[in-house]
């Protein structure tokens, strides 16, 4: 199936992951696609996701007479569950997040089925998702994280929010919404959690309970630095990177 998009300034791709033999993109109004990039010539198909009001979509059971693909649109449509923002894949499992909640597909061969997890019904915080990230825990099951961003205000406050049984039920730090917080991204080293925000870089080892560290000196100035935005941070080699 190719998708005829005619909004290029809103066709942004946001995200990119492998899983099995595919290589899978995010993007706006491109919605999910993918190629199998062991062909000579491989080529981007559209990937169905379930509609807003769906909460499953199995790839061989799809109602031709009422579905419909539309990742085009502003806020306000009823495809918001098109809008792709991200994707992570954790063995068989595909994790994609939209404007519409996150999707949870278990890969079978060159089939998807689908099930459509919604902030109000689930537990995480809200419906936009921007991200993933998948945390090995030492002595607990392992947990996956997703950043999930208010849908009404665009983004203006954005806590991470969590799962430790699947994506079965979620939770987030109401810590992090009382400050107001919009997160960025999400790194691990064992059990201690680091949370890159708007407002600095945030440690935690429960996912609760949330420490803020000191403001940031330039190593070659010896000058704080002024901004309190974190976008990443990553532990490499026992040391802690930020940027």
């Amino acid at each position: 199936v190719h998708l005829s998009v005619t909004t290029p300034i809103n066709n942004v791709s946001y995200d990119l992951d492998i899983q099995g033999n595919y290589i899978y993109s995010t993007s706006w109004a491109g919605g999910l696609r993918r190629f199998n990039y062991t062909l000579i010539n491989p080529v981007w198909e559209s990937i169905p996701l379930p509609m807003d009001n769906q909460d499953e979509l199995l790839c061989n059971n799809i109602d031709l007479s009422t579905y419909q693909l539309n990742p085009v649109g502003d806020c306000d449509s009823d495809y918001d569950n098109h809008k792709a923002f991200s994707i992570h894949s954790v063995n068989d499992t595909i994790w994609v997040g939209t404007a519409g909640g996150i999707n949870k597909g278990i890969v079978n061969g060159a089939c998807i089925d689908w099930t459509h997890l919604k902030s109000y019904e689930n537990g995480f915080y809200d419906d936009w998702i921007i991200d993933f990230k998948y945390q090995i825990l030492d002595d607990e099951p392992n947990r996956i994280w997703a950043i999930t961003w208010n849908k009404d205000t665009q983004g203006s406050i954005g806590p991470p929010s969590f799962s430790n049984d699947g994506g079965q039920s979620w939770n987030y730090p109401n810590q992090l919404v009382e400050l107001g917080v919009k997160s960025y991204n999400l790194s691990f080293n064992g059990n201690y959690i680091y949370l890159s925000t708007d407002q600095g870089l945030f440690l935690s080892q429960d996912a609760q309970f949330w420490e803020k560290f000191n403001d940031f000196i330039d190593y070659e100035t010896n000058q704080q630095i002024l901004s309190d935005v974190v976008y990443d941070s990553e532990v490499i080699d026992d040391r802690l990177w930020v940027g």
